[in-house]
């Protein structure tokens, strides 16, 4: 090997060594240390930015939760909120997360607060969910109702499952509530043609309806209405059929006249969902909310309300009662479309 060529990897071999060690002091003394905002997986971290010393992957990469339709009702000088909610997520649940309802003015002010805390499954595993809260202002103050969510827990779904609870039985019960039906009008007094006035009208109505009288009701009982008389009590089997508006012919119409139900409310009236659910699971569940909510008959929500239950042990079965305020609107509750969800967590 001539000397020349010795002396090239000498010189190479130095140059190796000297950048060795100028890389590792560089590394010790001047390198930034890794940090969970780097934007690299350079530390202890089981992703990049997360895991490790760092923020769980799962609280960083989770969307936020969304807040869906809000209703308001008014009870007692409150006004009671209830708020869909929905996980975006199809891969983490939310174990734990800090609510809070603010009920905000014309100006955008906050005039009442209501907090609270929930839990939600992944999407995949369950769909919307609702929180009721109670605010303590009267209904015609809130312009607006915001929702805010602080502190979730968010955890894999396969770390997150939800025990096996389900709703035996439930029913919507009213109690205070009472309909009758009963005649637009009842004639107490016999017609003929010295009659005239508000109750000849009616009776010219009723003929008129039936499709006996062809001339508009005016109040007398001229021709024509006496005309329509005979003709009904014809049709009717009224004898004699003479035109006389008498007992016999007024027990008739009576009976067939038009009727309307009449709503009347007790003061003490409520309505409240009753029922049982059971625990199917081998796990307890440690805390059980039952959300129940009331429509009407076209479909429109009227009130909501919920209750929880603490601690239902594997397969146990339990009453549950779900009690809504009193101004809730009883004669438009139709308890054929109540709905009643049951979320339960380990």
């Amino acid at each position: 090997m001539s000397s020349r060529l010795k002396q090239v990897i000498y010189g190479v071999g130095f140059l190796l060594v000297f950048s060795a060690v100028a890389f590792g002091v560089y590394a010790l003394l001047f390198r930034p240390a890794p940090t969970c905002f780097d934007g690299r997986r350079n530390g202890n971290e089981t992703g990049i930015d997360c895991g490790g010393g760092c923020v769980p992957c799962a609280q960083k990469y989770a969307q936020a939760l969304i807040v869906g339709a809000v209703r308001t009702f008014a009870s007692n000088g409150k006004t009671v909120v209830i708020a869909a909610i929905n996980n975006p997520n199809d891969d983490y649940g939310i174990r734990e997360v800090a609510y809070t309802i603010n009920a905000l003015d014309e100006g955008g002010q906050t005039v009442a607060s209501a907090t609270g805390n929930t839990f939600i499954y992944d999407r995949r595993t369950k769909g919307d969910r609702y929180i009721v809260g109670t605010l303590d202002v009267h209904g015609g103050s809130v312009a607006s109702v915001a929702v805010e969510f602080s502190e979730p827990q968010v955890v894999p779904r396969m770390e997150f499952v939800e025990p096996n609870v389900n709703i035996q039985r439930s029913s919507t019960d009213i109690v205070g509530l009472k309909k009758t039906t009963e005649p637009v009008y009842v004639f107490t007094r016999t017609i003929d043609a010295k009659t005239a006035g508000d109750e000849v009208k009616k009776l010219e109505e009723f003929l008129q309806q039936k499709q006996f009288l062809k001339k508009l009701p005016d109040g007398t009982f001229d021709a024509d209405t006496k005309a329509a008389l005979v003709a009904y009590q014809k049709a009717r089997n009224i004898t004699p059929a003479s035109g006389l508006f008498g007992p016999l012919t007024r027990a008739k119409v009576n009976a067939e006249m038009e009727r309307v139900t009449k709503v009347t409310i007790s003061p003490d009236g409520e309505v409240s969902i009753n029922g049982t659910i059971k625990n199917n699971d081998i796990i307890d569940a440690s805390r059980v909310v039952i959300t129940g909510l009331l429509y009407d008959a076209s479909g429109g929500m009227v009130g909501g309300s919920k209750t929880e239950l603490d601690r239902v042990d594997a397969t146990e079965e339990r009453v549950f009662k779900i009690l809504f305020p009193r101004t809730v609107p009883l004669d438009r509750v139709d308890t054929t479309k109540t709905r009643v969800f049951v979320d339960a967590i380990k």
